[in-house]
């Protein structure tokens, strides 16, 4: 599940987040305060 691959070691940038196709959504989701909209971005797309 894609909660445990979070931990505290997480490097918040693109080039070390499977994710980083988020890119082209224009906004910056990788910032460690944004955890929670990612979460919500997450939680609407499933």
């Amino acid at each position: 599940m894609f909660y445990t691959e979070l931990n505290s070691k997480i490097d918040y940038t693109r080039e070390n987040l499977r994710w980083n196709s988020w890119g082209a959504y224009g906004q910056d989701f990788f910032k460690v305060g944004q955890m929670q909209e990612i979460l919500k971005f997450l939680s609407d797309e499933l």
